[in-house]
C-alpha cells in the first residue's frame, strides 16, 4: 500500500508506504509542488513498483501536540457480529509519540521520520525514545495509555467535557468506517460459511486496531484500520493494555473448551445431511465423536431443520467486562 500526505498549495508532503501493509519498516516522504507531480515523483521512485496500489490523504498540517510532540492513538475494537453489526471498543490503547519535537514539514525537515512519523516500529530505533516500564513515569515515556490522555486532555483543554466528546467522535469514526464496508463484508462472511443458512451472530469475530491521530481542534482523523494489530507486549503498558484487551475478548466471546469440539461435531453432521440427508445416524466421526441425528441438530443449534426458528436462538450470556463498550 502507498499512502500520500499533502501539505499545502505551495509544498507536498507525501508519505509513502510499500510492501508488507501491516509492517511499518518501508516508510519514505517525498515533497513536490503539485499533486500530480508528487504522484509521478513517488510512483517512479526505485523502491515503488508502478502499478502499486496507491492511497491518496490529506496531511494534518495542526496536529494536537503533547510536549511539543506529534501523536497518534491505537484503539481496538472487537467485531462479534456483522449481521447485525455489533461492535465493541475498547476504552484502553497506545498514544505513540514521536521523539522530536513537531514543525510544519518543509523541505529541510521533510526526511526527520522522528519528527513527522507516529510509528512506534520507526522511533524505538531513536536515541531519544524514552520505554514505558513505570507507570509512575507514564507522563514522560515516548508510548502512554489512552486513559493518560484523557487526564490529560481534561487538564490541557480546562473542559472536563473535552474526553468525552473525543471518546465520542472516536467511537463514530470507527462505527462509520464498519458501517461503510458492511454489506460487503456480510456477503464475504456468508459465502465462507459452512452453513450458509446459519446467521448465529457469535460464528466468528475479529480484534480490529484502528489509528486515529487528533487535530488541535481535538477532531479525530482515521489514519488507517489493522485487521491484524500487533500483540506484542514489548513493555509493561503493552502488557497491561493488549493482555487486559484479550482477556476481556474471550470473556465476552464466551468461550470453552468444548467449543471447537462442538463446532467440529456440528459441522460434521451437516456435512453428512447434504450428502445422505437423514441416513447417517450412526457414523462416527474419526475422532470418535458421534455424529447426531437431525432432530438432535435442530435442538442443538436451532437452524438444520426448516422447523427451527433462527431468532430463537439465544445469545450467549455476557459478563461484565471493564474495558469493552458496546456500540450497535
Amino acid at each position: 500500500m502507498t499512502c500520500y500526505y499533502h501539505y499545502s498549495r505551495t509544498l507536498t508532503a507525501s508519505l509513502s508506504t510499500t510492501g508488507d501493509s501491516s509492517s511499518d519498516a518501508n516508510i519514505y516522504t517525498y515533497s513536490t509542488h503539485t499533486v500530480t507531480m508528487a504522484m509521478t515523483t513517488t510512483m517512479q521512485a526505485k523502491h515503488i513498483e508502478a502499478n502499486a496500489d496507491a492511497v491518496v490523504q490529506t496531511y494534518v498540517d495542526r496536529p494536537l501536540l503533547i510536549d511539543a510532540k506529534k501523536f497518534d492513538l491505537r484503539i481496538y475494537a472487537l467485531v462479534v457480529s456483522c449481521d447485525p453489526l455489533r461492535i465493541y471498543v475498547y476504552k484502553e490503547g497506545l498514544v505513540r509519540l514521536c521523539v522530536e519535537e513537531y514543525q510544519c514539514p518543509t523541505r529541510g525537515n521533510l526526511d526527520n521520520a522522528y519528527m513527522h512519523l507516529t510509528n512506534y516500529a520507526v522511533n524505538k530505533h531513536s536515541d531519544g525514545y524514552v520505554e514505558s516500564n513505570d507507570p509512575a513515569d507514564e507522563g514522560s515515556c515516548s508510548k502512554r495509555s489512552l486513559s493518560w490522555l484523557m487526564e490529560w486532555l481534561t487538564v490541557h483543554s480546562g473542559d472536563p467535557m473535552t474526553p468525552v466528546m473525543v471518546w465520542r467522535d472516536i467511537s463514530d469514526v470507527i462505527v462509520k468506517t464498519l458501517i461503510s464496508i458492511q454489506s460487503s463484508l456480510v456477503e464475504s462472511y456468508r459465502t465462507c460459511k459452512l452453513d450458509a443458512d446459519d446467521r448465529s451472530p457469535f460464528t466468528c469475530f475479529e480484534v480490529l486496531g484502528f489509528d486515529v491521530i487528533l487535530n488541535d481542534q481535538y477532531k479525530p482523523f482515521l489514519l488507517e484500520v489493522n485487521h491484524s494489530p500487533s500483540f506484542k507486549t514489548d513493555t509493561h503498558l503493552d502488557a497491561r493494555i493488549k493482555l487486559g484487551l484479550i482477556e476481556d475478548t474471550f470473556r465476552l466471546l464466551n468461550v470453552s473448551a468444548d467449543d471447537k469440539h462442538k463446532s467440529a461435531a456440528r459441522n460434521a453432521a451437516i456435512s453428512q445431511m447434504r450428502l445422505y440427508g437423514n441416513t447417517f445416524a450412526g457414523i462416527w466421526l474419526p475422532s470418535q465423536i458421534p455424529i447426531p441425528t437431525a432432530a438432535a441438530i435442530c435442538h442443538y443449534c436451532a437452524m438444520a431443520d426448516s422447523r427451527a426458528d433462527p431468532t430463537s436462538i439465544p445469545y450467549p450470556p455476557h459478563r461484565k467486562l471493564q474495558g469493552l463498550s458496546q456500540r450497535e
